[in-house]
């Protein structure tokens, strides 16, 4: 990490519990890089981004 690097602020929420393709719209509505929800269909926090090149990714966590 840099040195001056630094987390400047914190966002807190209760993110909404959403089908993948419900997520994907909602990414696209909001016209936002990443969309953080609560997938409905396994219960887990998950991170729809939108990828460099092209399409989207999606982050599933298994802890």
């Amino acid at each position: 990490m840099a040195e001056d690097a630094a987390v400047v602020g914190t966002d807190r929420f209760a993110p909404k519990p959403l089908h993948l393709d419900e997520a994907l719209m909602q990414l696209d509505s909001i016209g936002s890089e990443f969309l953080v929800f609560l997938n409905a269909e396994n219960g887990r926090v998950n991170v729809i981004y939108r990828r460099r090149t092209t399409g989207y990714a999606l982050i599933d966590p298994i802890l």
